[in-house]
């Protein structure tokens, strides 16, 4: 069965559904589920935690077992395996589980901060928006010397989230950003419909972003809530300028991926991101160039950015790779 002794029904409604898809990372989902049992300023009895395995060996059961028991039943955590592979499916399969009104998604690799969940339960009485949205602050591990890309801002940035706009200012305009990660939906406005994350882009990702642009399209509003903070875990293997490019690059390809997949198709979204696209690789290329040869760091932040335009005109199969799964190249 998919529940792993299940507590026994709460008597009240949760206000907030949890959800986590995992995919092979034991020794990092405990820290997870250990920041929502550690919340403060709220009974946990307005929580439900829900981890959806999508790795097909169900490898991250004998953590999740760890720690229910350490919740002691002061925690509602409920553990459902989605052996089809895509974040996708994960995704969809803890939404139809969900019991809340209002649904929380976290990845595995992130740490709730203790006020999260009573920051967006005052926000909710704050604003009429359908999707409240939170920062992420990364985390570094230490590399072997000490040293390491960490300490370039640069970096530091492309792993934050931020908006440098007042709490409950509305961001329904600029959604290019988000993911879903420490992004609260009210969930009957949201996903009126089954699967709403398109299956197609679960293992190439692009999922979220085609989700958030179908809620922007429906004319749902987005608001920032600055205190509604995540540390996100980045480990040394993505700590480097090599990764960061290949992950600019695939958000590039993401662009026309999803103005292909809109309900109903945007041809002239595809032209618009291929030019914006082609300016960008040569614009930022050539820029990386110059500061490289007179010896300016940044050269390695511009390349960068000329690797996510090239991604805008590079995005047919030949140059798709996985982005989830056991053969990702971008270790999701």
């Amino acid at each position: 069965m998919d529940h792993v002794k299940a507590p026994v029904e709460r008597a009240k409604k949760p206000r907030i559904s949890v959800l986590i898809p995992t995919f092979r990372r034991p020794q990092l989902l405990p820290k997870a589920l250990a920041s929502i049992l550690a919340q403060q300023n709220c009974s946990l009895d307005a929580i439900e935690v829900i981890v959806v395995d999508n790795c097909p060996d169900a490898s991250a059961r004998p953590s999740f077992e760890r720690a229910r028991e350490s919740a002691g039943g002061r925690l509602g955590l409920r553990y459902l395996h989605e052996p089809r592979p895509g974040i996708s499916h994960a995704r969809n399969r803890a939404l139809t589980a969900a019991r809340a009104d209002h649904v929380l998604f976290l990845d595995d690799d992130l740490e709730a901060a203790p006020q999260l969940i009573a920051t967006f339960l005052q926000a909710l009485t704050q604003t009429s928006a359908a999707i409240l949205v939170g920062p992420i602050e990364p985390v570094f591990e230490a590399t072997s010397d000490g040293s390491g890309d960490i300490a370039d801002a640069d970096m530091r940035n492309y792993f934050s989230r931020r908006y440098a706009v007042p709490n409950l200012a509305d961001i329904s305009d600029d959604i290019a950003r988000l993911g879903t990660a420490n992004a609260l939906f009210d969930r009957h406005a949201c996903f009126p419909d089954f699967d709403p994350f398109e299956p197609s882009l679960g293992l190439l990702g692009g999922e979220d972003t085609l989700m958030f642009r179908t809620l922007q399209q429906r004319g749902l509003r987005f608001a920032w809530v600055q205190d509604a903070v995540v540390l996100e875990f980045v480990p040394r293997q993505r700590q480097t300028q090599a990764y960061v490019r290949l992950r600019r690059f695939r958000s590039g390809q993401i662009r026309v991926l999803t103005a292909l997949r809109m309900s109903p198709p945007r041809p002239v979204d595809v032209v618009r991101w291929m030019a914006i696209g082609a300016v960008q690789a040569l614009g930022y290329g050539l820029i990386s160039a110059v500061f490289r040869a007179v010896g300016n760091p940044r050269w390695r932040h511009m390349l960068s950015r000329a690797y996510g335009g090239a991604g805008k005109c590079l995005w047919t199969e030949r140059f798709l790779f996985p982005a989830y799964g056991a053969t990702s190249r971008l270790g999701k």
